[in-house]
């Protein structure tokens, strides 16, 4: 039986907290391996409610007796493991809202200190330590803390717990990833641009503030009900897991929008947003990624985002059914094609150029140059797309 579901042990491990949670860690550590013995479970378990005594009684310290309020074990999907933390600074974990290849998010509710009662708590993967890595996760923390704009969900709370693990809090937000938006109402590409500058917008007030995103993908550029936009889950600098590394849930860690720079495991600062704007901007021009939604294995994936050049957006557009150009405010595919046809695939695969600094400069050259194009005004990416003026024309 675990122990939770034990009142006469679960009452135990209580007074056993409350007799060493003040300990030093060397002296709590011995009483631990007298008390449990050979017990893994029941240690594991203590040490969880010390951790979780430990963060509130610097946060929170009138809601720590909340640590022994028992768990509704039904409130996280089966495919994401809950994790054994209870509690994360000033915030109770609640259920699991998602997970990705830096973390998982909770729903968490707030013990104390002023702000939303309610928050998205991500919770972040352990790391080995990196003096580095903490210190551009703290200035980034601090930057976003500051941020405010109207398509920025703004950061309620952030820090590290005290075995080092990052977490970071938004307001809670209801939306629809841009994309399935977009594919649910059948939105013109008129309108489906308009959303998307609409997140470049909001994405070059961080640059301006000196702020990467590093993970944008459509779960993290959101529609909420009333039509406008959120950006989400700004990444503070965290690398990416390595390319053949799995969640909880068996899918692969790796997204498909990734910049080949943060494969390669470089420095991944604007120009990755840049690119995984590209990324995007493919998505909603043509219905697919830019894998093509493919079934393939980690190896291809990498060789694909670091190598392959994509099928432009009306290459994909022109192999598609008349149904489905409907769904774009095309009459045909044929139109659909034409509509993306030179310019706007020029754009999308500048953006997705392998090499940072063979993109656009900033997120704003972007904008500029996707607004030339809904002007009927020759882009300034036309001709060199695809490495050059000449070989463009040629792949016409």
């Amino acid at each position: 039986m675990p122990v939770r579901d034990d009142p006469e042990a679960w009452q135990q491990l209580r007074a056993l907290v409350d007799r060493i949670a003040l300990l030093d860690p060397v002296a709590r550590d011995a009483v631990i391996r007298g008390a449990c013995g050979d017990d893994e479970e029941v240690e594991e378990e203590l040490r969880n409610l010390l951790s979780a005594y430990d963060e509130l009684s610097t946060h929170a310290p009138d809601a720590v007796d909340s640590i022994f309020e028992p768990i509704d074990p039904d409130a996280a999907p089966a495919i994401v493991p809950r994790t054994s933390r209870t509690h994360v600074g000033e915030f109770r974990l609640a259920d699991v809202l998602g997970n990705g290849p830096r973390g998982t998010v909770y729903r968490a509710d707030r013990l104390a200190g002023d702000g939303p009662a309610e928050v998205a708590l991500k919770l972040l993967h352990r790391m080995p330590h990196d003096d580095s890595l903490v210190r551009g996760f703290d200035v980034e923390r601090e930057r976003l803390a500051r941020l405010r704009h109207p398509q920025v969900a703004p950061l309620c709370a952030s820090g590290r717990t005290r075995d080092g693990v990052m977490w970071q809090a938004t307001e809670v937000l209801e939306g629809t990833p841009i994309t399935e938006w977009c594919a649910r109402r059948s939105l013109s590409l008129d309108q489906r641009l308009d959303l998307f500058m609409a997140a470049c917008d909001a994405v070059r007030a961080a640059h301006a503030q000196l702020i990467a995103h590093r993970n944008l993908k459509p779960s993290n550029v959101i529609v909420l009900d009333d039509g406008t936009v959120r950006v989400l889950d700004f990444d503070l600098g965290l690398p990416l897991p390595k390319i053949d590394a799995l969640l909880p849930d068996g899918q692969p860690a790796w997204p498909a929008h990734a910049a080949p720079e943060q494969l390669r495991g470089e420095a991944a600062g604007i120009p990755c947003d840049v690119h995984q704007f590209g990324a995007l901007l493919y998505e909603l021009a043509s219905g697919h990624n830019v894998l093509r939604d493919a079934d393939i294995d980690a190896s291809e994936v990498e060789a694909t985002i670091l190598n392959r050049v994509p099928a432009r957006p009306s290459e994909v557009a022109a192999a598609a059914k008349d149904d489905a150009a409907s769904r774009f405010g095309f009459p045909t595919a044929k139109a659909w094609a034409k509509a993306l046809k030179g310019d706007l695939d020029a754009v999308v695969l500048r953006a997705l150029r392998k090499e940072p600094e063979q993109r656009y400069a900033s997120v704003s050259h972007l904008v500029e140059d996707l607004q030339r194009y809904r002007n009927g005004e020759r882009t300034a990416a036309r001709g060199d797309a695809s490495g050059g003026w000449r070989e463009w024309f040629k792949r016409r």
